[in-house]
């Protein structure tokens, strides 16, 4: 069997992301073949092909590599090579809530998101009101967790405040304080 034309559908690939990798097999004699995928030097699978005379065949393989670097992929002689990326790291987040939305001017506002990430570590967390970064947090997060991220603002004028952490926007309308009279 004559493997020709190699091909890995996806050249950098994330961990635990799969690719195909594929070859086109020809041969003189009618037969079965055995092909064996080896990645770095090590057979990760075998499959038997049976092809006709003269006739192309192609054969294909799925991977999932488990860790970032560069691979090394051979079918039956036949080289080729792929890099797999690092996750990125990145803070998800997601439900924002600002409270109260009708805050007296000088009142504390709470602003709170759930942050996620798929690789520990510590990431850094800016909170914007209108369009200024107010206050950055630092965040140490463990892959796989939810973790509650809380900023307090005190707005110092009346009027529409917009929020921005992460992607996430929002916002609240800071109001004059409220006096109480007492008739009696």
């Amino acid at each position: 069997l004559y493997l020709s034309n190699l091909q890995i559908n996806q050249r950098s690939p994330y961990p635990g992301q799969y690719l195909i990798i594929t070859a086109t097999g020809t041969t003189e004699v009618s037969s079965t073949y055995s092909v064996s995928l080896k990645v770095n030097n090590v057979v990760v699978e075998t499959k038997n092909i049976s092809v006709l005379a003269r006739e192309q065949k192609a054969i294909s393989f799925q991977y999932t590599p488990a860790i970032a670097g560069i691979y090394v992929v051979e079918l039956d002689g036949l080289t080729g090579q792929f890099e797999v990326q690092a996750l990125p790291e990145v803070l998800y987040v997601e439900n924002l809530q600002i409270s109260p939305a009708y805050p007296q001017i000088g009142s504390q506002v709470q602003i709170v998101v759930i942050g996620t990430t798929n690789i520990s570590g510590t990431y850094l967390l800016d909170l914007k009101v209108n369009g200024a970064v107010v206050q950055t947090k630092s965040v140490q997060i463990t892959a796989g967790e939810a973790k509650l991220i809380g900023f307090t603002y005190s707005p110092a004028n009346i009027g529409i405040y917009a929020v921005q952490v992460g992607s996430l926007t929002g916002q609240f309308e800071a109001v004059e304080g409220l006096l109480c009279y007492n008739d009696g």
